[in-house]
């Protein structure tokens, strides 16, 4: 849907199916560890960067968005 192939998208989740999910479709998954899991479980399922909270994340997204 929104026109871009999957080396131009980005996944931002916080769950491990979603991790995943976005790792098998070909798209660089950034987790953020909003929960109670151990960060270990997002990292094992292939997510590229792990923010350790939303706030974490907005404060690295201008490098991020460059």
């Amino acid at each position: 849907k929104a026109g871009v192939g999957p080396d131009k998208a980005v996944v931002i989740e916080n769950a491990p199916y979603g991790v995943r999910a976005g790792v098998a479709a070909g798209i660089d998954v950034i987790a953020l560890n909003t929960g109670p899991l151990e960060d270990r479980y997002l990292l094992q399922e292939g997510a590229k960067i792990l923010y350790p909270s939303m706030n974490a994340f907005c404060q690295d997204w201008d490098t991020l968005n460059r």
